[in-house]
Formats: C-alpha cells, sequence, structure tokens
C-alpha cells in the first residue's frame, strides 16, 4: 500500500505542484521544482533503475532455473554445463574475427612461383640460394635430366620476359605462369 495514495489520491495524479499550493506562485506556476519534460525523465530514469535492480540485482536461483526453462534447457542445469555453453558461445563469436585473421592478401604471382620453383630445387638436392638470378639459377640446374631442365628453361625464360622485359604487367598471363610453376616437378 502507498502512503501517498493513501493520504492525498490528488498528489499522484496531479503531480505535487498541483496538489499542494505551497509550491505554487502567484501566476500559478510551479515556484521550484524543473520543467514538466525534465521531472519525466527524472521518473523515467528512476523507472529504468529499478528495473535494473530488479532484474540484475535481484536475479536469484529461481531467476535462473526460469531462464533455462525459458531458453528449452529443460529444468535441471549444472554449472559445467553452462560452462560448456559459454565456451561455445566464445568459439562461435571468435570464428569471424580468426576467419578475418587469417585471410591474407593474394600473393603476386611472379615472386610466389619463383619461390616454389626455388623450393622444388632445393628438393631435388640442387642448391638455390634466394638471391640467386634465374639464369645463375638455370645455370645450377643444369645436371636435371633433359626433359626437366628444358620445362625449367621455358619457365625461366618466361619468368625474365615477364618479370624484366614487360613494361606493363599481364595478371591473366602471370597467373598461367604460376600455375605451371607450381606444376613443375
Amino acid at each position: 500500500m502507498d502512503p501517498t495514495a493513501a493520504v492525498s489520491p490528488g498528489r499522484l495524479a496531479l503531480g505535487a505542484e498541483q496538489a499542494l499550493p505551497a509550491l505554487r506562485t502567484e501566476s500559478g506556476m510551479a515556484a521550484a521544482l524543473p520543467p514538466q519534460w525534465l521531472r519525466r525523465a527524472r521518473q523515467q530514469w528512476f523507472a529504468a533503475n529499478f528495473a535494473w535492480q530488479q532484474w540484475v540485482v535481484g536475479y536469484d536461483a529461481e531467476r535462473q532455473q526460469g531462464l533455462f526453462r525459458w531458453l528449452g534447457l529443460g529444468e535441471r542445469v549444472d554449472a559445467a554445463s553452462v560452462l560448456r555453453a559459454l565456451v561455445a558461445a566464445m568459439a562461435l563469436a571468435m570464428m569471424p574475427l580468426a576467419l578475418w585473421w587469417r585471410r591474407r592478401p593474394a600473393a603476386e604471382p611472379l615472386p610466389a612461383g619463383w619461390e616454389a620453383l626455388r623450393r622444388r630445387l632445393e628438393k631435388r638436392g640442387i642448391a638455390a640460394p634466394r638471391a640467386q638470378g634465374p639464369l645463375e639459377r638455370l645455370k645450377a640446374a643444369r645436371g636435371l635430366p633433359r626433359d626437366d631442365f628444358n620445362r625449367l628453361k621455358a619457365l625461366v625464360d618466361e619468368y625474365i620476359e615477364l618479370r624484366y622485359r614487360r613494361t606493363v604487367a599481364d595478371g591473366a598471363r602471370e597467373k598461367r605462369w604460376l600455375r605451371r610453376a607450381r606444376r613443375w616437378k
């Protein structure tokens, strides 16, 4: 029971400045009261604060079980299942970040293909330092079987043309060269 409503119901309906004549001035305006819009805003803030207190501070085991029932988890939920659910939710929330993090800009075709050729030569026992130029690398690969050497020579000749002789890049041709360089064995 609200004691104010019992003693002075008009005060609740009309406001304190209307119910208590001492709060009004001669012109009928409220003397020391803030404007109506500010009072309403303050009341809304108090109502929101009260709801927050009821919902968050007053959260107890009964409300927790009600939440679990509402989520369809059943009557009895233990701490281990809540922890598993939190871990799963965190993993799902982190997935977009992990995908974004793994995304790398596409490598330039010529350097990527040149590196692939270098690694293939080293797997075959041919020294191929990174600082080695195309002609030096071709000279180092003379010990390869004739067919392999001829395919490597064609790749190196095209690399020289694409890398050093062209003034305008040809992206499609560079990508085709990259595919052939990656397939060379």
